[in-house]
C-alpha cells in the first residue's frame, strides 16, 4: 500500500549535493529533499518558540538558515520558492498548531472513509510506531512493548478481541506526539529545562490531537 513512498522515506533526511549521485529518480530526489527542507523548517520554528513564543519573531533568522543552505542540504529551486512563500507573515502563522489541526482535519473530511480489517491495519499503524521509537535511542521498541503489555492485560482481564484489538493500537500509538519534539530534546543527556520538559510534556495531547480525528479512533484516541 505503502510501497511507492518507501524511498520518499528513506532519503528524506539526505541532503542535496548526496542526492545527486544516487540512483533514483528526479522527481524521487526533488520530493524527498522538500520533505527534507519542510522538517529542518518546522524544528528551526519550534526550537525558536523556545526564547520568543511568537512563531513570527523567529521567522527572519529561519529564512536565512535555510538560504545558507541552497545548493549544498537543498536544491536551489527548492529555496527560491521557500524563500517566495515565507515572506508573507501569513505563512508562519498557518504552522500554529490550531491551524495544522484545521488542515488535517479537512483533508480528513474530504475523504471518503474506507474500512480496512485489523492485520492490514496494524501493520500500517507499525510503520508509524516503528518512526516514533527510532526517534531516540532510548525508546527502541517502546511501543511494540506497550502494545503487547496493553494486549496480554486485556485478555486477562477477559475483554472482548475488538476491545483488546484497540489496546494493542492504542499501545502502538500512545507515543504518536512524539514526533514533534526536536531530536535534541530527546536525546539530551543531562537534566531537560522547564522549557524542554513542557515541549516533551505536552506529546500525549498531540498524539490525542492527531487521532482524535480520524473515524474509528475515538476511543483509541482516549
Amino acid at each position: 500500500m505503502l510501497a511507492h513512498l518507501e524511498n520518499y522515506v528513506m532519503y528524506h533526511h539526505t541532503p542535496w549535493t548526496e542526492l545527486l549521485g544516487l540512483d533514483l529518480s528526479e522527481a524521487v530526489k526533488f520530493g524527498a529533499n522538500c520533505i527534507y527542507m519542510a522538517d529542518r523548517v518546522d524544528i528551526l520554528a519550534l526550537n525558536g518558540l523556545e526564547s520568543d513564543p511568537n512563531i513570527l519573531g523567529s521567522r527572519e533568522q529561519i529564512r536565512r538558515k535555510i538560504k545558507a543552505k541552497a545548493g549544498r542540504w537543498f536544491h536551489y529551486d527548492l529555496v527560491d520558492i521557500f524563500l517566495q512563500i515565507s515572506a508573507p507573515e501569513s505563512f508562519w502563522l498557518s504552522m500554529e498548531q490550531a491551524q495544522l489541526s484545521g488542515y488535517a482535519s479537512s483533508l480528513i473530511q474530504h475523504h471518503s472513509t474506507q474500512e480496512i480489517d485489523f492485520q492490514e491495519l496494524k501493520k500500517i499503524i507499525l510503520i508509524f510506531s516503528q518512526i516514533v521509537d527510532a526517534k531516540s535511542t532510548f525508546t527502541t521498541q517502546h511501543s511494540d512493548g506497550v502494545a503487547n503489555l496493553s494486549r496480554t492485560l486485556g485478555e486477562l482481564f477477559k475483554l472482548s478481541e475488538h476491545q483488546c484489538d484497540k489496546l494493542e493500537l492504542a499501545g502502538l500509538l500512545h507515543d504518536l506526539g512524539k514526533l514533534r519534539v526536536p531530536d535534541e530534546i530527546l536525546d539530551k543527556p543531562g537534566k531537560l529545562t522547564q522549557s524542554e520538559y513542557y515541549i516533551v510534556q505536552r506529546h500525549s495531547f498531540d498524539s490525542y490531537d492527531i487521532l482524535k480525528n480520524i473515524t474509528g479512533f475515538e476511543d483509541i484516541a482516549k
